[in-house]
């Protein structure tokens, strides 16, 4: 990730950070991973990997 600093202004309903943020993919085949790790033994137990399509919301829980 690249990351820089910006003028500050104000617009309504939009992020007001101060800075410029870049992320570069680590990798091309998913931008993350959901895990389960088996706490007695830092396992992972199972894994869902999220695709690089650029969805960020991919995994639904029921609870």
């Amino acid at each position: 990730m690249d990351i820089w600093n910006e003028p500050i202004a104000y617009k309504k309903g939009a992020a007001y950070l101060g800075a410029g943020f870049t992320i570069k993919p680590t990798s091309k085949t998913h931008i993350g991973a959901l895990r389960a790790m088996d706490p007695k033994t830092g396992k992972i137990v199972w894994e869902y990997k999220a695709d690089s399509t650029g969805r960020r919301n991919t995994v639904l829980i029921d609870l």
